[in-house]
């Protein structure tokens, strides 16, 4: 009787160790399976969030295809300059500036006189004038007067700053100042959302800066 309670025993024990095992087993199983889901989703999230990057960085990056290039402008820089004396007679030019903005191109001009200064806007495109503005302030120091002739020389620095930037880099703004005793071109180029631009000494050609 003995004997046969003690075998019944051992084959019970057996049986729970077995069982144990199997579980055990089964749970070291479920759980590397719950690990290879979570790793796998992970990875899933990671690459959704990378396209999802690379969506956004491809939009911000502007098409050189949809901007507006300074040749579209069919108002030249002399009527521009012509269109400002017709409206202030007696002012003396500060700068004139041909600048993209969206899908226009404008005409900014600045200039003076002995009690005002001046600021008129152009649409380089249709030669409507956007703005005439002026404010009361006398200009004592001011010794800037810029002259029609020196505009010629702007198309060529435009086309030597394209060209020196690279393929595919368009103009996309000029700015004729006076600065330190002489007059300077500004020429601003860009692709793909990188600007340069290129100041010249616009009597003599010569480049003065290079700013990247």
């Amino acid at each position: 009787m003995k004997k046969k309670f003690l075998v019944t025993t051992l084959g019970l024990a057996l049986l729970l160790m077995l069982s144990a095992c199997s579980g055990g087993k089964n749970k070291t199983t479920g759980e590397a399976k719950n690990n290879a889901a979570v790793n796998t989703n992970n990875k899933l999230e990671k690459n959704e969030k990378t396209e999802n990057a690379n969506k956004n960085n491809t939009k911000a990056a502007p098409s050189n295809s949809k901007m507006k290039s300074l040749s579209d402008a069919k108002m030249t820089k002399e009527e521009a300059f012509d269109e400002f004396k017709k409206l202030h007679a007696d002012a003396k030019i500060e700068s004139l500036k041909l600048k993209t903005e969206g899908t226009n191109l404008y005409y900014e001009i600045d200039g003076y006189d002995a009690e005002k200064e001046y600021e008129v806007t152009i649409n380089a495109e249709t030669k409507e004038i956007i703005k005439d503005e002026f404010e009361a302030e006398k200009k004592q120091d001011n010794v800037s007067d810029l002259q029609k002739n020196l505009l010629s020389s702007v198309d060529g620095l435009i086309e030597k700053s394209v060209a020196e930037a690279g393929e595919s880099y368009i103009a996309k703004e000029y700015s004729v100042d006076y600065d330190d005793g002489r007059y300077v071109v500004e020429v601003e180029v860009e692709k793909d959302g990188n600007d340069i631009s290129y100041k010249y000494d616009i009597a003599s050609g010569e480049l003065i800066e290079k700013d990247m």
